[in-house]
């Protein structure tokens, strides 16, 4: 399976700092509007101890849709302390059962209508700071996404952590951060199945990015 695509959206946003202490940001962001193909083939090849060899096409063929991401609604505050650094408080609304699926050669009604019912809107909860220490700077955050899906029993909701150390001079600037993020898959095994599974998962990130200003 190849697949080819391409997306547009578009994003808002405003800041307004009433005072030096503090500033407060909004943000819209559009769906994406994504367009994608697809190129896809199957063979079986097979060695059969009677008749030898034998390959089998069982299907080729291509296929256009469009995908549309949610949207998204941001805002902030953020307390400012001097140069000394600040402290910002996030929230972000995102709603996943908007999203869609749309082709020339197929409704698609069946899976919009899963998508409708089966998601909803998440509630992302953001905290982080910098302590300015200039020409480095420590920062560290934390942010809680609540559960996408309708379905008692069905969980998604995630909590991240992170801290970072940054330096900057007149010329360039590194960053490094670690991420550490930590769910819980919970889901029905089948439908009106009393039994759920549980899967505790955590993943560590390490990033680095490194910029030269001109």
């Amino acid at each position: 399976l190849t697949q080819n695509g391409s997306g547009i959206n578009f994003k808002f946003g405003m800041l307004y700092q009433p005072f030096n202490f503090i500033r407060f940001g909004f943000a819209i962001h559009s769906p994406t509007f994504y367009d994608i193909d697809e190129y896809y083939n199957t063979n079986l090849a097979a060695t059969h101890d009677s008749v030898g060899y034998k390959e089998y096409l069982i299907a080729n063929g291509d296929f256009n849709y469009q995908l549309v991401t949610p949207y998204h609604v941001l805002g902030d505050v953020a307390f400012m302390f001097r140069t000394f650094g600040f402290i910002n408080f996030g929230y972000e609304y995102t709603d996943y059962k908007v999203m869609r699926l749309r082709a020339d050669t197929y409704s698609f009604h069946k899976e919009n209508k899963d998508i409708s019912n089966l998601y909803q809107g998440v509630h992302i909860f953001k905290v982080g700071g910098e302590l300015n220490l200039s020409p480095l700077a420590l920062r560290v955050g934390f942010s809680h996404s609540t559960n996408p899906f309708v379905e008692q029993g069905k969980d998604g909701s995630v909590n991240q952590f992170s801290a970072g150390l940054g330096f900057r001079s007149q010329f360039y600037y590194v960053d490094v951060a670690f991420v550490h993020q930590s769910y819980k898959e919970s889901d029905i095994f089948y439908k009106n199945c009393p039994y759920v599974y549980e899967n505790s998962i955590s993943k560590n990130h390490f990033i680095a990015t490194l910029g030269w200003k001109f």
